[in-house]
């Protein structure tokens, strides 16, 4: 009787360590799509590039360990270190949640793991400064609902895992009716759908215990037949600010209250050693020099939005 025939009762090291591989992979594959229907919070076109740096990290950093504990420890570690962009920052923040809340044992049932994860969504809920409803936030909020209801029910993680990626794929449809901007885009949130590429991956592998090679992702702009309509006005305030703290005793909600003035859709992620903040605003700059003692700053970045829109809307004339 091979694996993939077998009942999957636990979740150890080796299969959250690779399952986790194997989502990352889903998403890198479906990078260009997610570029192209991106249109919230503003439409700049990379969260399919955002999401592959994201988990691009995980793959080339994290280190498995016998220790579940510390393998998910190290995930969502370089996840944090790698992430890019509003839907890469919540996701590092809710693999963050998960680690805090995993507790040091060496395998996961199915009733802790639905507990852990419903807890997890909540460090992600917290990072965001205004959480908004039909986002990659709701899309993962109902599956690890959908994972805590049926914990005990169901206690196989392919029936569990299968059962709550339906209950995902349900979801995702209806951002395209909880957000306006997606509904006139005719699309679903982009967040929202790398996360469920993430899940098929991870549930296609507690399936078939299949691992395939993860490749580099590619950036190719293709239109593939359909257009999405993309509100250049949505483009509020000029730069995708983004920076890495690192220091010891750090307070996330001092620095939340930091970067708020600022401007909007701003997230602040991670822990009291290691922070990731975002922002957009039109003053980078301003920004950077008010955080400068906060801690060791690193990996800045102010990308300009308005010229990747530009940029985006030039390559499909061509």
């Amino acid at each position: 009787m091979n694996e993939s025939a077998m009942k999957i009762s636990y979740l150890d090291r080796p299969r959250l360590y690779y399952a986790f591989m194997v989502g990352g992979n889903e998403v890198i594959k479906d990078q260009k799509y997610l570029n192209k229907i991106n249109v919230f919070p503003v439409p700049d076109s990379d969260t399919g590039i955002n999401l592959a740096s994201t988990m691009r990290a995980i793959s080339e950093g994290a280190v498995p360990n016998p220790s579940v504990y510390k393998t998910l420890h190290s995930i969502a570690d370089m996840a944090l270190s790698g992430a890019r962009g509003n839907s890469g920052l919540i996701f590092a923040q809710f693999l963050h949640g998960i680690s805090e809340e995993i507790k040091n044992v060496n395998r996961i049932a199915t009733s802790s793991f639905g507990v852990i994860v419903k807890k997890a969504v909540q460090y992600a809920y917290k990072s965001v400064v205004s959480p908004v409803e039909g986002t990659m936030l709701t899309v993962m909020k109902d599956w690890a609902e959908a994972v805590y209801q049926q914990r005990t029910k169901k206690r196989d993680f392919v029936d569990l895992l299968t059962y709550s990626l339906q209950v995902t794929k349900k979801s995702l449809l209806e951002t395209r009716n909880k957000l306006p901007v997606l509904t006139k885009a005719g699309v679903v949130d982009a967040g929202a759908k790398g996360f469920v590429n993430f899940l098929e991956g991870i549930t296609n592998f507690i399936k078939t215990g299949k691992l395939k090679k993860i490749p580099k992702p590619t950036i190719i702009w293709e239109d593939k037949g359909f257009h999405v309509y993309k509100d250049k006005d949505a483009i509020e305030q000029r730069y995708c600010t983004e920076a890495l703290f690192i220091g010891k005793c750090m307070d996330l909600d001092k620095l939340r209250e930091k970067i708020i003035p600022f401007g909007s859709s701003a997230i602040v992620a991670g822990s009291e050693e290691k922070v990731r903040i975002h922002i957009h605003t039109d003053h980078p700059a301003d920004l950077f020099y008010r955080l400068k003692d906060y801690g060791t700053i690193t990996q800045l970045k102010a990308d300009d939005m308005q010229k990747q829109y530009e940029a985006s809307y030039e390559r499909k004339s061509h």
